[in-house]
């Protein structure tokens, strides 16, 4: 039975990246994913890069905004290894609040302000000064389309011979004298010296270690005939 010297569960953005960035290292790297690759909650992101949202759990902001800071170099080379044009955007972002909190690096919008960064979101009715309810600032963040960066990732883990399992559920690790040695699916088994867990929704699912992951439903509305926006808008 072939070995590799990492196996991957889940082929989302993580993982794929992951896999490139091992590849890189000179390590035998294959991924291992239930479905199409990057077709899950990767691929039905909203794209928006916020490291500094006030939604981010404290002890998480520091590694979020080490990751934000990352991706332009983390794009270039993705464009590099894949061929692809990616479009990350630096126009930043306008947040609302009825509460008036904002993260630190924020910068609070009058109406004026507000007016020209977007006019369709600006009121007619509001009075000189700041914002009428709710609170609105300006944070500089970056977003991408999502769909195009996993495809992207996915070019260029192929390019750097990952090899990829695809629809093919991880069900169990296989496990000798207390350690890790492979994993079993649904069509085969498969053994590496390390085992790396993304496959987020079902990270929990793998026997006999299973703990409490479940997916969360989230809702993206096309508006058709809306203004066009330039920003992110929270």
């Amino acid at each position: 039975m072939k070995s590799w010297d990492v196996i991957i569960v889940g082929a989302g953005l993580i993982g794929l990246s992951l896999a490139i960035s091992l590849r890189r290292q000179g390590l035998r790297v294959m991924v291992i994913e239930r479905g199409e690759p990057g077709r899950e909650a990767s691929y039905a992101a909203a794209g928006m890069l916020a490291g500094s949202g006030m939604e981010i759990p404290p002890a998480l902001r520091a590694l979020a905004q080490a990751s934000e800071g990352s991706y332009p170099e983390f794009v270039r080379q993705l464009e590099d290894e894949s061929g692809m044009k990616l479009d990350l955007r630096d126009q930043g972002t306008i947040l609302f609040s009825t509460a008036g909190k904002f993260p630190e690096k924020a910068k609070m919008l009058s109406e004026s302000e507000l007016h020209a960064l977007e006019p369709a979101l600006a009121s007619s009715e509001a009075s000189p000064g700041q914002c009428s309810e709710p609170a609105c600032a300006y944070l500089e963040e970056r977003s991408i389309d999502p769909r195009a960066l996993v495809t992207a990732a996915l070019k260029a883990a192929k390019h750097r011979s990952v090899d990829i399992s695809s629809g093919n559920p991880a069900r169990a690790l296989l496990i000798s004298q207390d350690r890790v040695i492979g994993v079993q699916t649904e069509k085969s088994s498969y053994s590496a010296a390390a085992i790396i867990n993304c496959a987020g929704a079902w990270a929990g699912c793998l026997r006999p270690y299973r703990f409490p992951v479940e997916p969360v439903k989230g809702q993206m509305l096309a508006l058709v005939g809306a203004p066009s926006l330039k920003h992110v808008v929270r």
